[in-house]
C-alpha cells in the first residue's frame, strides 16, 4: 500500500488553520478486552494550528484527536529510534515520532523519512507558533498589568514603591 503524501490525500479540510494534512500510521493505545495490542493502523491525519485530528481514511469520520494548543516546546517532539528490526508485513514502525503533551502522548508513524521529516517540521512550525502567542500573550499581559499600575499609582500618589505614606 503506498502511503505517500500524494496531492489528493492532502486535499481533505480547506481550513485557513490547516497546516499539514496526509496518511501516516497511529500506534494503537493497547485497550482491549483480553488482549492489549498497541498495533499500527492507517490513519488519515489532519494537523492544524491548535490540533491533531486524525480519521480513519480521508472521507472517513473522526477517531480521535491531540490537543495542541498548549504546546510550545519542540522537545515535546520526540523522534523515535530504530530500535528494533522490522517485523510482519506492517509499513509502519521504522520512521516513528512520539508527541507529548500535557495530558497524553501520542505515536505516529510515517511511511517513509521524507514523510517522517515533513510532519517534523511541520509539528514544529506548529510549536513555535504556539510559542509566539504565549509570548505575545504574556508581553500583553504585562504591558496591561504595568499601564493599569502605573494608573492606579498616578491616581492614588501616596502609595510608592510597596509601602503606604499616611498625611
Amino acid at each position: 500500500m503506498n502511503m505517500t503524501n500524494s496531492k489528493s490525500s492532502q486535499s481533505r479540510p480547506s481550513s485557513p488553520r490547516l497546516v499539514k494534512a496526509g496518511t501516516a500510521f497511529k500506534k494503537g493505545s493497547g485497550s482491549g478486552f483480553l488482549i492489549h495490542r498497541h498495533n499500527w493502523k492507517p490513519r488519515y491525519l489532519v494537523l492544524t494550528l491548535d490540533a491533531l485530528l486524525y480519521f480513519d481514511h480521508q472521507d472517513g469520520h473522526l477517531k480521535g484527536s491531540v490537543d495542541l494548543s498548549d504546546v510550545y516546546d519542540t522537545l515535546a517532539l520526540e523522534i523515535m529510534p530504530k530500535d528494533c528490526h522490522k517485523t510482519g508485513h506492517s509499513a509502519a514502525s521504522e520512521w516513528r515520532l512520539r508527541i507529548n503533551t500535557p495530558s497524553r502522548q501520542f505515536v505516529m508513524a510515517a511511511s517513509c523519512e521524507r514523510d517522517m521529516r515533513e510532519w517534523v517540521e511541520a509539528l514544529l512550525s506548529v510549536f513555535r507558533a504556539n510559542e509566539r502567542r504565549r509570548s505575545d500573550t504574556n508581553r500583553r499581559q504585562k504591558a496591561t498589568s504595568s499601564a493599569a499600575s502605573s494608573q492606579w499609582t498616578t491616581n492614588h500618589p501616596q502609595v510608592l514603591c510597596g509601602t503606604t505614606m499616611t498625611f
